[in-house]
């Protein structure tokens, strides 16, 4: 009776005891980040992806939804960087022709200008670049997906 007993609080310890599938205690941190891009907070966003890799390392699904996710977050940062460097650029423009209106060419004012105006189209096309580099990551990434998809059936 006493190793019945035993056994029996024994099995309702170690019970007890066991987690929680760690995909699903990982899940809401990916929503969570989710949430956090769409809100433009892409620092939160990077924070909780990095979170899940440190705290459910066994979370495997979660995980690999979350570097897929992280290319997205890359992406729409790029984005955002990429439409404020634009927007710089521009006003950078409209700045040096006002600037430089009715200089002559080899004026010291009009060659600071210019140099400016060529470190702020330098940073617009790295910008854009940037985009296009996430974009294509992204694609690729389906691409390899699909042909693993098509490679299990």
């Amino acid at each position: 009776m006493k190793k019945i007993f035993v056994l029996a609080v024994i099995s309702l310890v170690v019970a007890s005891c066991q987690k929680q599938n760690p995909n699903t205690e990982a899940a809401p941190l990916l929503e969570e980040a989710r949430q956090a891009v769409t809100e433009k907070d892409f620092a939160k966003a990077h924070a909780l992806i990095d979170s899940i890799r440190k705290a459910y390392p066994r979370a495997t699904e979660v995980r690999w939804a979350a570097l897929y996710f992280e290319d997205t977050v890359n992406l729409e940062e790029a984005k955002v960087q990429s439409h404020e460097a634009d927007s710089i650029y521009n006003f950078g423009r409209y700045e040096f022709e006002d600037v430089t209106k009715g200089l002559p060419e080899y004026h010291p004012t009009v060659r600071a200008a210019s140099e400016k105006l060529d470190s702020l189209k330098m940073e617009r096309n790295r910008m854009q670049m940037k985009v296009r580099f996430f974009h294509r990551k992204i694609q690729e990434r389906l691409k390899l997906k699909d042909k693993q998809e098509k490679k299990g059936e």
